[in-house]
């Protein structure tokens, strides 16, 4: 005894072409809807300045873990360039040269924005990348920091994390 299957009806070459073809159009309209609702933001200068001061930060941060210590302000880019965690000196969106200094709080990178003037408002505002937590780079012994720290400002380049912490 055998059971029966059954086949599906064949299907016309009509039928086939106009389920591709709506298929294919179902990808377009969506591929459009994509790039309609998820535009680029990198086609403003401000949005390519914030980009380039995250990559900056990253630089700095690999540079500390190698060197223990951030560049001298005196130092700056060049020091970044050097140990090949920047590719060139960075210049912002406008042409001008980013700014860093080396304070109390640790590495401070802006730019003066489109005028390249301080202060300002809108294409002329300043962009500022943000400071390192204190959790994330910490106080190096000062017998450790004497041998390798080498010239540097005279204060010192991040803050100490609060004793009221445990040590992680």
């Amino acid at each position: 005894m055998s059971i029966p299957t059954q086949v599906p009806p064949k299907q016309s070459f009509a039928r086939i072409a106009r389920n591709i073809w709506l298929t294919l159009l179902g990808m377009f309209v969506l591929l459009l809807i994509i790039v309609a609702v998820a535009p680029c933001n990198l086609e403003h200068p401000e949005d390519i300045a914030k980009l380039d001061l995250h990559h900056i930060r990253a630089a700095l941060k690999l540079y500390y873990n190698k060197q223990r210590h951030f560049p001298s302000t005196k130092e700056g880019f060049a020091a970044l360039v050097a140990t090949q965690n920047l590719e060139k000196i960075p210049t912002d969106p406008w042409g001008h040269e980013y700014h860093y200094v080396l304070d109390d709080e640790g590495p401070r990178v802006w730019t003066n924005g489109a005028d390249g003037a301080p202060g300002g408002d809108g294409l002329n505002a300043e962009i500022t990348m943000a400071r390192f937590d204190a959790e994330l780079i910490c106080e190096i012994p000062a017998s450790a920091s004497s041998a390798t720290n080498g010239a540097r400002d005279t204060a010192p380049t991040h803050p100490v994390p609060p004793a009221s912490r445990p040590p992680r």
